[in-house]
C-alpha cells in the first residue's frame, strides 16, 4: 500500500510539470556597463495559457556577471552571454552585453555660433556651443555660459542672450579648462514706434550720459556712479511696453532737500528721509515736470540699513512718496510698495517722475536746504505743479504773477480741446491759488485721464500735466 501511494504521488508531480507550456524572461535583450545591475523576471504559463505562480532557476552563461535566484543580475566585467531561466525541461534565455566604464572625455575645443553678432535692443539671440574631443568628434555635453558685462545683457543656462542696453560685450562658453568667446553688439531699434530711454547724471552743473540707452520693455540697472549720486548704485528701473509716447531722457539730480557734505561723507535727506532723488525727464530737450507715464514703471532703490537704524525707521513702516513743491510727502500715484528687509531694497510702481523719497508712512514736511522767504512778492510769472497729483475729486493749482495783468488758467485734454477755464481775470502782483473740481465748463464731471493746465498772460504761456483718477 505504501509503495502504491509513493508511485501515485510521483506520477502526480510528473503530470503537473508536463502541464506547463512555457517560460518567458523579461527584459529580452539588455546592454549594460560594468557595475550596473538589473532585475529579471519570468512568466510561466500552462497549456491553457494561464500564468502559473512558480519559481524558476536562474543562471548565466559566461563569466561577465552573476545572477541571484531572485533574478538580480550584476554586471561584473566586459563581455556578452545569456541569462537563463529554467523550470524542468522549460528554458528561456535573454542576451546580455556588458561594456567597460567609459573613460573621461578629453575636450579639445569649443566653438560658439553665431560669432561676432549684432542684434537690436528688444530682441534675443540663441547661442550654441559645438564641443569636440581630442579626436575631433563632437561630444554631446553642456557648457557654462557667461557675459562679460551684465549691464549690457544676460544669458541663460541654455545660451539665450537677452540684451538690456545698447553697447558691446563678450559671451563665453566654458567646459573645464576649455572655452570660447565671441563679441556681441547691441544696437538701438530702427522702428519709430519703439521708444527709447537714455540716462544722464548731473554733477556740478555738468551733464554726463550714464551707460547705454534702453527701450520700452527693458530694465536699467544703475551702476558706476560716484559721489554724491553713488547711493543710487544698484537701483533698477523697469519700463513696461507702451509706457511711453516719446523718446525720453532722464537726468538724475540730487533733490533740493538733500545735504551733501562732500566726498567721503554720506548724502543725507533730512531727519526722517531714507532716500531721495530727482528724476528730471526731457522730451526733445524740453523738461516736463512731472512726466506722466502711460503705464507706471517699476522702481527699485537700495536702502542703507545703518541709515535706517540711525533715523529710527522700521523698514516694515517704510513707504515711497512724491515730494511736492511745498515739501509735503504724497503717495498718490505710487502703488504696490514692497520692502525687502533682507535685501535692503524698496520697490514700487511709479505713475510719474519728479522728486521721489523713501520715508516712514506717516506724512511729514521736508525742509529745503535753502529756505525761501514766502513774504517776498514774485518778480515773474510761475505756474507750480498741482497738488495732489494724481487727484480725485479735486486738486489745487498755485501760481505767481510778476506784474499786474490779466491772467487765465485753462484746462485742456490731450487732444488740445478746452475742458474748463477756471481763471480769467486781472491780477495784481502776488501769489495765488485756485481749485479745480474735475468738471468741464458745463459742470459735467470729466473722465479719468491726463490733462494739461495752462497759464497765459501778456505773451507769457506755460503749462503742466496732471492726472485725474476716478
Amino acid at each position: 500500500m505504501a509503495l502504491f501511494l509513493i508511485l501515485l504521488f510521483g506520477s502526480g508531480v510528473f503530470a503537473q510539470e508536463n502541464g506547463l507550456q512555457s517560460v518567458q524572461i523579461s527584459p529580452a535583450d539588455t546592454a549594460l556597463t560594468v557595475g550596473d545591475s538589473i532585475l529579471y523576471t519570468s512568466v510561466v504559463t500552462d497549456t491553457s495559457g494561464a500564468v502559473v505562480d512558480t519559481a524558476v532557476t536562474w543562471s548565466v552563461s559566461g563569466t561577465f556577471g552573476s545572477i541571484s535566484q531572485a533574478g538580480l543580475f550584476s554586471a561584473d566585467s566586459a563581455g556578452s552571454g545569456f541569462v537563463i531561466a529554467a523550470l524542468g525541461s522549460l528554458v528561456d534565455s535573454a542576451s546580455v552585453t556588458v561594456a567597460e566604464i567609459p573613460g573621461p572625455v578629453v575636450i579639445n575645443s569649443i566653438e560658439i555660433a553665431p560669432a561676432n553678432e549684432t542684434i537690436t535692443l528688444g530682441d534675443s539671440l540663441q547661442f550654441t556651443a559645438e564641443v569636440k574631443n581630442s579626436e575631433g568628434v563632437e561630444v554631446d555635453t553642456s557648457v557654462t555660459w557667461s557675459v562679460a558685462d551684465s549691464l549690457v545683457g544676460v544669458i541663460s543656462e541654455s545660451g539665450l542672450f537677452s540684451p538690456l542696453t545698447e553697447g558691446s560685450t563678450q559671451v563665453t562658453a566654458t567646459l573645464g579648462d576649455i572655452s570660447d568667446t565671441t563679441n556681441v553688439t547691441v544696437g538701438l531699434p530702427t522702428d519709430p514706434n519703439v521708444n527709447t530711454i537714455s540716462f544722464f547724471r548731473m554733477k556740478n552743473g555738468k551733464l554726463t550720459k550714464l551707460g547705454g540707452t534702453i527701450v520700452e520693455g527693458g530694465t536699467k540697472t544703475i551702476a558706476g556712479l560716484q559721489h554724491p549720486l553713488n547711493f543710487l548704485n544698484g537701483s533698477k528701473l523697469f519700463f513696461p511696453e507702451n509706457s511711453l509716447s516719446d523718446d525720453i531722457k532722464i537726468t538724475m539730480i540730487l533733490p533740493k532737500f538733500a545735504k551733501d557734505d562732500g566726498p567721503g561723507s554720506d548724502v543725507t535727506f533730512g531727519d526722517s528721509i531714507a532716500f531721495g532723488i530727482t528724476f528730471e525727464v526731457s522730451v526733445n530737450d524740453s523738461v516736463i515736470s512731472p512726466f506722466v507715464f502711460d503705464i507706471p514703471l517699476e522702481l527699485t532703490v537700495p536702502l542703507k540699513k545703518g541709515l535706517l537704524n540711525n533715523l529710527g525707521i522700521d523698514p516694515a513702516n517704510l513707504g515711497m512718496f512724491f515730494v511736492t513743491d511745498s515739501g509735503a510727502l504724497d503717495s498718490t500715484g505710487i502703488t504696490d510698495v514692497t520692502v525687502n528687509d533682507k535685501g535692503n531694497r524698496i520697490t514700487a510702481n511709479i505713475a510719474h517722475f519728479s522728486d521721489i523719497a523713501a520715508a516712514p508712512k506717516t506724512p511729514s514736511i521736508l525742509t529745503s536746504v535753502e529756505e525761501e522767504d514766502q513774504s517776498r512778492l514774485p518778480d515773474d510769472f510761475t505756474l507750480n505743479q498741482n497738488y495732489p497729483n494724481p487727484f480725485n475729486p479735486e486738486t489745487k493749482i498755485t501760481y505767481s504773477v510778476g506784474v499786474t495783468s490779466r491772467v487765465s488758467i485753462t484746462i485742456f485734454n490731450l487732444l488740445g480741446q478746452e475742458v474748463r477755464t477756471i481763471v480769467d481775470k486781472v491780477h495784481t502782483k502776488g501769489n495765488f491759488e485756485v481749485t479745480w473740481d474735475a468738471r468741464d465748463n458745463f459742470g459735467n464731471p470729466v473722465s479719468t485721464g491726463v490733462y494739461i493746465f495752462q497759464l497765459r498772460s501778456d505773451g507769457f504761456v506755460t503749462g503742466k500735466r496732471m492726472i485725474l483718477i476716478r
